[in-house]
């Protein structure tokens, strides 16, 4: 009997030093100046595209499908050693939320690499 009290009060430990300790992506509302700017990639299948980040909108352009700007909502930024990873909500006007996430990357002016992206490198093309 004692031994389950004390196995379920280590349980108990665990739990409660995992939900205060374990840290969940810092939340904002506030773009970093390192994300802000138009974006390009030279990579042929989105030659004609680009994406500007400021402030208040994202902007995508999708070559032939037009250029479209939509309210920044908030920001999720999260570290693994020396990547950072953002995810970026902006809402559709009449539509649900939608997520942009990418991992970028301070060198060499910073680039960001979107997840479902493989092996589109994007750069800043104009700066803020």
């Amino acid at each position: 009997m004692i031994r389950k009290t004390i196995i379920a009060i280590v349980i108990l430990l665990v739990v409660f030093i995992s939900f205060f300790f374990l840290k969940e992506p810092s939340k904002t509302t506030v773009m970093p100046q390192a994300l802000v700017g138009m974006w390009g990639t030279d990579s042929p299948k989105y030659a004609d595209c680009f994406i500007k980040i400021d402030e208040k909108l994202v902007t995508l352009d999708l070559g032939e499908n037009g250029t479209t700007a939509y309210p920044f909502k908030g920001l999720k930024k999260s570290l693994d050693g020396n990547r950072e990873f953002y995810e970026i909500v902006y809402e559709p006007p009449g539509e649900p939320e939608r997520t942009l996430r990418f991992e970028y990357r301070r060198a060499n002016g910073g680039t960001i690499h979107i997840r479902n992206q493989q092996n589109v490198v994007w750069t800043r093309r104009v700066a803020p």
